[in-house]
């Protein structure tokens, strides 16, 4: 089970969720079914948008390992990935509550609470996020934003002119750049 499971995380990365979907499974029906292989498995299938068999997995890890803050983000999710906003707030909630650093179910959270124009709460909760990712691309430019609509030009500036120094072919980060030096000027 650990060489499949290795083989689908090769497979995730070269962005092969098919043959990672299927690796994964082959770890879980190796007889050690491991509660990292079938969230690995039901991730997969989120993004393949296999939906009911993704919440197959979910439900079998509520079970397995009701505190592990991964079905919760998987669940969060499949509400996201089908506009249920309010269930995907609470899925990454709960997933905060079990772990605080949970930084996926942090990113998403901010996002929807950038929906919502609770732009305080997202601001603080991207910066965490930023600070520990500081080269993921769009959660700079979702800070940017929120601190856009906070009239925090600066840290617009700061953060998005990193991004189009080196992707000059960005149209969002170099709109968002353009917007907060209109202001500053």
């Amino acid at each position: 089970p650990p060489s499949w499971a290795l083989t689908g995380d090769l497979d995730r990365f070269d962005e092969k969720p098919e043959q990672a979907e299927e690796a994964y499974g082959k770890a879980i029906a190796g007889g050690h079914d491991n509660i990292d292989y079938r969230q690995k498995r039901a991730l997969m299938r989120i993004q393949l948008q296999r939906y009911d068999e993704a919440q197959k997995d979910i439900d079998i890890l509520k079970k397995q390992a009701p505190k592990h803050p991964g079905f919760n983000y998987a669940q969060g999710l499949i509400h996201f990935q089908n506009a249920r906003y309010p269930e995907a707030q609470e899925s990454f909630e709960r997933t905060l509550r079990t772990n605080p650093d949970y930084m996926p179910a942090v990113f998403y959270l901010s996002y929807l609470l950038v929906i919502k124009e609770q732009h305080e709460q997202a601001s603080n909760l991207l910066s965490k996020f930023v600070s520990q990712y500081p080269n993921y691309v769009p959660g700079r430019k979702l800070l940017a934003l929120v601190k856009l609509k906070q009239n925090n030009y600066e840290k617009a500036e700061s953060l998005m002119r990193p991004v189009a120094e080196t992707s000059s072919d960005d149209i969002l980060a170099l709109n968002l750049l353009a917007t907060a030096l209109m202001h500053l000027n």
